[in-house]
């Protein structure tokens, strides 16, 4: 399982607590933290999110979680530290000793319900409990004026709070004022819930998924003559050369089932990616755009690549019935489409620069991205023919011809050699490391 990429949001002194906790763990988890001191603070959580490649958010509690979620839409898992009742045993604890009379003070956050139940479980009587408990985002002046005014009232003398703004402002008027913080036991339930949370979203971009291309006429004049005319033919060979570019660009495999009929089976991660989740499909536009058939197609995800081919069908057969477009069907059957394309494969996929540099090199943009790529996931600028022949899957040779191209056109330079092992042990005749510039 590759790493883990958890964020934690929290104010200051929740943030220290859930440190000392998580730090404990060895997972293969890297955690971000961002403390907060206003709400008005969160609103960078999505930038927050994607200069971090988060896989899932966790919040110190409900209170930023729904601040967060109304407001902005995060598209990963995100969770909270919950409070229940066995958050307030060391708060009652600490009115206990202070001689504070336990119906005389006012809660937040925790349902009355838990209030109940440690009371009962602590044998504290009860006569009347007093809090607010909610499970959307509420203003801190709202809560904050729900306990003033049960003070203002008389009917209370002292405040349990599980928020950091009211604590600090109720303390300052000189209110008696406890703050409830979640359990050690609760907050590393929460955070083990969270790495789940996280490898659930790793394992959905290594889920199979399969792309079904199917040509409508072609397939009724196979039906109907038993044959296809020449023209047909040449411009079928056409459609097969975008479609065997695009699962280069997918990392994928172009299979084809029969004549007018292909599948590309690939990952739903590059998948996602190539399609702005689901936002539009630039593959049908392309095919759409520069082929007088009538063309169908459709996506299917799945843990397996049986149930990943099944999707595809089921997907592809919604493609027919809305005369065409794309259709994707997930692993819980749930059908997304369709997915309205809106630029065509060059102007969606490639900027103008990486255009001009392929007219220019001889090479196509499509390679071009592929090696942008290489150089993004070995994390550096320079690579040899023997790297970028494993990152592009491609011969050491064709990978030579490709450096040699870029270097001759001024985007590569050669700046030193590197030796590696054969498969007999020996270190092999050392290679040209270029520095690539596109």
């Amino acid at each position: 399982m590759k790493e883990i990429k958890m964020g934690i949001i929290g104010p200051t002194d929740s943030l220290e607590i859930i440190k000392s906790i998580v730090e404990d763990f060895n997972n293969n988890v890297t955690i971000y933290f961002k403390p907060y001191q206003t709400f008005d603070e969160l609103y960078d959580v999505k930038k927050f999110c994607e200069e971090n490649i988060l896989d899932v958010l966790l919040f110190s509690g409900q209170a930023p979680y729904y601040w967060v979620k109304e407001r902005e839409n995060i598209e990963i898992p995100m969770l909270y530290i919950p409070r229940n009742g066995t958050c307030l045993y060391r708060t009652l604890f600490n009115i206990h000793l202070d001689k504070v009379d336990f119906n005389k003070v006012s809660f937040d956050t925790i349902s009355e319900e838990d209030i109940k139940e440690a009371y009962k479980e602590l044998n504290i009587p009860i006569t009347k409990i007093y809090t607010l408990a909610y499970n959307k985002y509420l203003p801190y002046e709202q809560i904050i004026d729900y306990h003033l005014k049960l003070i203002n009232d008389g009917k209370v003398i002292a405040v349990a709070t599980c928020l950091q703004k009211p604590y600090d402002i109720l303390k300052e008027k000189g209110i008696r004022t406890y703050r409830i913080f979640p359990t050690k036991s609760i907050i590393r339930e929460t955070f083990i819930k969270g790495l789940l949370y996280g490898e659930s979203t790793k394992f959905k971009e290594t889920q199979f998924a399969i792309i079904v291309v199917r040509v409508e006429d072609v397939l009724r004049e196979i039906y109907e003559n038993n044959n296809l005319n020449y023209k047909m033919q040449k411009i079928l060979l056409e459609l097969e050369k975008i479609i065997i570019d695009y699962s280069e660009l997918l990392e994928g495999t172009m299979v084809k089932l029969r004549e007018g009929e292909y599948a590309i089976f690939a990952t739903r991660g590059t998948i996602e990616n190539i399609t702005d989740d689901y936002s539009k499909f630039p593959l049908y536009k392309d095919i759409k755009e520069n082929f007088p058939f009538l063309v169908t197609m459709g996506v299917g995800f799945g843990k397996t690549a049986k149930t990943a081919r099944n999707n595809a069908y089921i997907a592809l057969n919604y493609s027919k019935l809305n005369n065409g477009n794309c259709f994707i069907t997930t692993e819980y059957g749930k059908i997304i489409g369709p997915l309205i394309p809106e630029e065509s494969k060059k102007r969606e996929l490639f900027s103008n620069d990486l255009l001009e540099i392929a007219k220019k090199v001889g090479i196509s943009a499509i390679n071009l991205s592929r090696i942008k790529q290489a150089l993004k996931n070995l994390n550096k600028n320079e690579i040899s023919s023997r790297e970028l022949s494993l990152e592009l899957n491609i011969s050491e040779r064709s990978a030579r011809r490709i450096l040699n191209k870029l270097e001759k056109k001024g985007y590569a330079k050669v700046v030193g050699t590197n030796s590696f092992l054969n498969k007999s042990g020996v270190k092999g005749r050392p290679l040209w490391v270029y520095k690539i510039n596109l």
